[in-house]
This record gives C-alpha cells, structure tokens and sequence, in this order.
C-alpha cells in the first residue's frame, strides 16, 4: 500500500467518504484485522460486507440519507458496524451517552430528529422511563437476546431485533454521497444550555482521522487503543477512523482501568493511545513494577499534561505529546514529536488551521497576551457544519469570520499555545465534559432545594471537580450526602458533585443571574463538605 504522509496527500489519492474509503480499503487489504472489540476481531473486508447488509436493512426501514439514527449502546462491533452502515447510504449516526437518565436524554434524543433508535437491553429502562417524551422516534431496533422480553412501555414502538437488520446488498441502489453531507452527530456539554448536537461531515471526520495519521506518524502496522466511549471523538475518529484510514487497527474496549491497562496493551500490541482526564495520574499512582517499562506502547496523547509527565516518561518508557482541540474544531494544535514536550503548552498550530488569540473585539492581541482562542479552517467542510438543528447556536459561536472556542489562551514568541482557562460554563472531570445547567437542571427538582449553583473547582487529579452550592427550603432536613444519593441514577455518576455546600442564598447579579464568578473566587468555604473525603465513593 502506497505511504502517505499529509492530510493533503489522503485526500487527493483517496475517496473523502467514509463508505467509499471502507471499500477501498476492503479490496486493498481484505484480511487485515482493522477492529478489535471485548467481542471479537473484524477484518476490513468483514465490516465492508456488514455495512453494506446493515445498510440494506436500515434502508428496508425507511432510513434514507439526510436522516439521523441515535444509537444508545455500551462500546461493542455493532455501534461501528451499524456507523457504518449508515455511512453507506448517507444517514447521520448519533451516538448517545449511555449515562444520561430522564429528561437530558429526553432532550437529545428529540434533538436529533430520528425515527429510528438502536437500543441494547442493558440501557432499555433508560428509553422506556422517557417512552411518552419521545416526539419523533417510530421503530426501536433492539441489541438483545432471544429470551429478553421488553419493557411494556416500549409496546408503542415498532421493535425489530438488531440480528434481523439484515438486507441483500445485491441490486442495492447507489447513494450519491458528497464530502461535504453529514456524516455523524456527537453531542458536545452545554455551556449556558442543554447539550448540542455537532454535525460532523465525511471530510471532518476523515481529516482528523488523516491529522493523526499525519502528526503521530502512523504506519499500517501500528495499533491505536482506547477504553472510552464511542460517543466521544477519541473513540471514533482517533482510534478507529485513523486505522481505518491508514490500514492499522483500532483496539477499542469497553471501559478504561488501570489495573488492567498495561497488560491489554500488551496483549494487544498497542503502540499509540490518548489518555482521557485523570488516567494519566491513575495510571502513575498504581505500585511501580518490574514490569513498567516492559510494554509496546510508543505515544500518547494526554491533556492536560501532568506535571509528572517527565517520570511518567521514564517509568514506562513512553513518548506523552500535547494538543489542542475540540468536537466542534477538529484537532488545531499538535506537539512536534522531535522535541520534549515544553510545560504549559499544547502544541503549534496545524497547517491547515488559522488561529487568533482575540481580544473582545476579536482583534489580535499581542504575543503573551490572554485572549480568546479563535479559530477557521483553510478547507472547506474540516471543521463543525454546525450545531444540528440549532442554527441560533450555531450563529452565536461564528461571528467576524471566525468559531469562538470560549477558551482563553495565548501564544509565546515560539508559537507554542497555552491554555489559560474557559470563559464557559463547562466543567472537565476526568475526560469528561459536564453541563453545569444539565446538572443543576436535576438538583433543582429535589424537594427541598430552592435554588442551585455546579462550578467546576480545582482537582488533585488534574482537570476539575464538581461542585453544587444550594440553597435549601428547610435547613437542617438534607445532608450533603443525601442529596448526592438522591442524584445517583438521575445524573452520570462522573457529574455527581464531590462537594456540597448548603447557602442562605445564592448570589446574585442586578439582571438576576446567579454570581457564579463570586462562587469560584471563594469556593473552599469553611462550610464546603468533601464527600469523597467523607467515606463516600464517587467512582
């Protein structure tokens, strides 16, 4: 198979589609094993023969392209088989998060607009507690085995079992797919808001496929790791776009630990992953061994970078690299390979991206000044089409020509980024990104809280910790832990608050907006309660 080395290289030699370029790596190398899941290995030429029969079969349904499929799924083949499935008839895969309960699932489910639901019989309570919330979805294609009899909530749905979405692939028509359609939808945290939907393109996708093929170096015989969701980017397009694209393969399992964590990577050879959050420092805390540095692993991408990461480095004999990016944005900012990583940065600007850091009136401000980080594409289609369905969204991130990140960072004289902070109201805990508003939206319907605040507040683990500031209707009734029990099962467990803090009364501003600012300044009050400290286990 011929070496390409640059984004512009894949594109130019290769089909910017994601069904197109699954065939044309089937024909070029049918038997490479291209994923590996807890289940089983799949070569290319099998998951070219499984899509094109999914994709009969969601098209015996009615799914036609333009039309959006959510898949509520824990990691497994079938979430990729079934993507891309969809890809060949140009329908838009939505991967939910399978830790959102009641209405923030309610709400992105209707976000999407889709008719038709894949669902695995681990998550159905999840659909059939909302069943009567759901305008538009007709069919449930259900994941399950042939004893599993569904919830009677679910009778108002047209149910098929996932084995029976099969069709002929023989006389099927061709689907006139461009670059530029809508290839995938992944949600993204609110900020001030509900979570919105990112509609990604083939390109997009396949570009930040093609960016990791091109900064990591990847040869075909590398393989790409990771034990997170398939609803996030690093699932989809770092580990299993950029085998895809480059003819490696992608090891995605079903969740990270770190007791397990290097022998899988020895068992499965891996050579590149991304470490999420807090792994970095899970992994590092773990008993030193023998065995540390005795793994295949070569790189890893990790943000933020640990200020052990030099140890970490010499302990397991890896390679830890910075970037910067987002779901909407593609990756912006890659570290150079050739030198060590320089503390406090996350790497230069990629050739294909313009950035500014911008003052309030998006003007460029001076080198080592803070400002917002500002970015656009050099091509057409590399970066978000935009929120779906959202087009005030949409417009409020684009304006002067430019996406507004609501990031704050600057430049140094070398052109190294450094990211300051987030102008957001967003909160990064362990590789996940957490909706103050989702998660203030549930404490509010507890019965005894009038009014609530969730910051996101400094952690030893890095990124940041969740905290709930409340205002009671009857102090002396609730305790911090019984507010987060009361939360358990309504939130994810990575967004229940570690700490509590009951109030009088929030502050608030002249316009009535809580002060939130104020909340942040002094957030280690005498009166704020740890509950990990507390004996109570959050993870």
């Amino acid at each position: 198979m011929a070496v390409m080395t640059t984004v512009l290289e894949l594109a130019a030699n290769h089909p910017e589609t994601i069904g197109e370029r699954l065939s044309e790596q089937a024909r070029s190398i049918p038997d490479k094993v291209l994923l590996v899941t807890g289940e089983r290995s799949v070569t290319f030429r099998q998951m070219e023969d499984m899509a094109n029969e999914i994709a009969c079969g969601f098209g015996a349904l009615g799914v036609v392209k333009g039309d959006a499929v959510c898949q509520l799924m824990p990691n497994c083949e079938a979430v990729i088989s079934n993507w891309m499935g969809l890809a060949k008839i140009g329908a838009i895969n939505a991967p939910l998060n399978y830790q959102f309960f009641g209405a923030a699932l309610a709400r992105i489910v209707n976000a999407t607009g889709a008719k038709v639901l894949v669902l695995d019989q681990t998550l159905e309570l999840s659909i059939a507690d909302i069943s009567d919330d759901l305008v538009f979805l007709e069919t449930i294609i259900l994941r399950a085995d042939e004893t599993f009899v569904p919830d009677t909530r679910l009778a108002r749905f047209n149910l098929i079992n996932l084995a029976e979405l099969k069709g002929s692939a023989q006389g099927a028509r061709p689907v006139d797919i461009h670059y530029s359609d809508p290839a995938l939808l992944l949600f993204t945290s609110g900020t001030t808001g509900p979570s919105k939907a990112v509609e990604i393109s083939h390109r997009y996708a396949l570009t930040f496929a093609a960016e990791y093929i091109e900064h990591w170096r990847l040869s075909a015989e590398d393989v790409f790791y990771v034990p997170y969701p398939l609803y996030h980017v690093d699932a989809n397009f770092a580990a299993y776009l950029s085998s895809l694209h480059r003819g490696g393969k992608a090891v995605i399992l079903s969740r990270f630990s770190a007791s397990r964590f290097w022998d899988e990577v020895r068992e499965h050879g891996v050579t590149h992953t991304i470490f999420m959050g807090a792994v970095a420092t899970f992994l590092f805390n773990q008993p030193p061994s023998a065995e540390d540095a005795d793994n295949p692993l070569r790189l890893v991408l990790t943000t933020p970078m640990p200020a052990f990461w030099r140890e970490f480095e010499q302990r397991f004999r890896v390679q830890m690299v910075s970037g910067f990016g987002a779901t909407e944005l593609n990756m912006v900012c890659w570290a150079n390979l050739d030198v060590p990583h320089i503390d406090d940065t996350s790497g230069r600007p990629c050739e294909h991206f313009e950035m500014r850091i911008g003052d309030k009136h998006d003007e460029a401000v001076p080198i080592g000044t803070s400002g917002e980080i500002l970015v656009r594409p050099k091509r057409a289609f590399t970066m978000m089409t935009g929120y779906y369905r959202n087009p005030a969204a949409t417009a409020e991130t684009r304006h002067n020509l430019w996406h507004h990140t609501g990031d704050l960072g600057f430049f140094d004289e070398a052109g190294y980024l450094h990211f300051v902070g987030r102008k957001k109201d967003a909160i990064r805990r362990r590789g996940e990104n957490i909706s103050a508003f989702e998660v203030e939206e549930v404490l509010n319907r507890h019965p005894q809280v009038v009014e609530s605040a969730v910051i996101g507040v400094p952690s030893e683990y890095t990124e940041e910790d969740v905290k709930a500031i409340l205002a009671l209707q009857s102090p002396g009734i609730c305790t911090p832990k019984s507010i987060v029990d009361w939360a358990k099962g309504k939130l994810p467990r990575y967004a229940l608050p570690r700490y509590v803090e009951f109030v009088d009364a929030l502050p608030h501003t002249d316009t009535d907006k809580i002060q939130k600012t104020v909340l942040r300044e002094h957030w280690k009050t005498p009166d704020t309660f740890d509950i990990e400290k507390n004996g109570y286990l959050l993870e």
